[in-house]
């Protein structure tokens, strides 16, 4: 069986030119315009390059312009890389950062930084990650938390053509408070795209090669159930702050029956997924190929690597 896999891959070596089609999705003859703006914006040594460290409202693990939350003087940074048409990191955050954010962040033990790093169809995470940071930074996190919940729609509306894309992507931006000319604008602004381009690079730079990736205190580091981030964050912060919820909450409740209704819980949405791809009638092939190997590289039972394995034969996925 294949190893347990749980993140989305990215090819380092690309191009910014080739990481920005989005216009071939979303503005059509827009296209040309944008990239020779965005080229020309980062084209020089100068991009406004953010300062490091360990200011009174920033860790020393961060840059000045990172998006970030939580306790800055805490003990443990953890920087997340992601993209918001990543299937694993939709899954992280539906399924684990809602008790992550209320263990360590609320409680001010942990500060958190997410940082933009796109993957396969890069075109609509560029198009995401712009409408999250033109939306502003009292928004950026609640934009990309609907970006996620939203995903299938997203895939789905890709998978139709035309307009319909670029129409849920204004739909994002008005729920962060966007205008759809000012939507139209931020696609274009060299300014926002200069800023994204650079904190890919900053991913590039750091080792980064999947999503979600995570970094520590600095070191990346491999984590993604809640119990992962128990685990590394012990030596920081101690055995009593890392203490498993679960257990607390169910002391007769074994290890292997809490990662088993984890599972349980991933595996239905990926199924009620699989079902809204497939009742849409109109998903493109490789929208719904790319949507069931990465259902097939979460499985954690032969049973489950199987009937994905079965899906995509029925849908002819190479």
């Amino acid at each position: 069986m294949t190893d347990f896999i749980q993140t989305d891959s990215f090819k380092a070596g690309s191009s910014s030119a080739q990481r920005r089609p989005i216009a071939s999705w979303l503005r059509g003859a827009a296209l040309a315009a944008v990239c020779a703006v965005a080229l020309t914006a980062c084209g020089g040594n100068d991009t406004g390059a953010a300062t490091i460290g360990g200011t009174a409202d920033r860790s020393e693990y961060e840059f000045s312009d990172d998006h970030a939350i939580g306790n800055a003087n805490a003990k443990a940074t953890i920087i997340e890389y992601a993209s918001v048409v990543c299937g694993a990191c939709a899954n992280w955050h539906t399924t684990v950062y809602p008790d992550f954010k209320k263990k360590y962040i609320d409680s001010g033990l942990v500060r958190f930084v997410f940082r933009e790093f796109p993957t396969s169809p890069e075109n609509l995470a560029q198009a995401g990650f712009l409408v999250a940071n033109c939306a502003g930074e009292d928004k950026f996190f609640e934009n990309i938390s609907l970006q996620f919940k939203r995903q299938p729609q997203i895939f789905a509306a890709a998978g139709k053509g035309g307009s319909a894309v670029k129409d849920e992507y204004i739909a994002i931006a008005k729920a962060g408070g966007l205008s759809e000319a000012e939507f139209e604008q931020c696609l274009q602004d060299p300014e926002e795209i200069a800023r994204y381009e650079k904190v890919v690079q900053m991913g590039i730079d750091a080792g980064v090669t999947g999503t979600p990736s995570f970094f520590l205190n600095g070191e990346k580091t491999k984590m993604f159930k809640l119990e992962d981030f128990d685990l590394a964050l012990r030596p920081i912060l101690g055995e009593e702050a890392t203490k498993s919820d679960a257990r607390e909450e169910n002391e007769t409740m074994t290890s292997s029956e809490v990662k088993n209704q984890d599972n349980l819980s991933t595996q239905s949405r990926l199924d009620k997924n699989y079902e809204f791809m497939k009742n849409s009638n109109d998903i493109r092939p490789e929208i719904m190929c790319g949507n069931l190997l990465t259902a097939k590289l979460a499985s954690k039972t032969q049973a489950e690597f199987d009937k994905w394995d079965s899906r995509l034969s029925q849908h002819d996925c190479q």
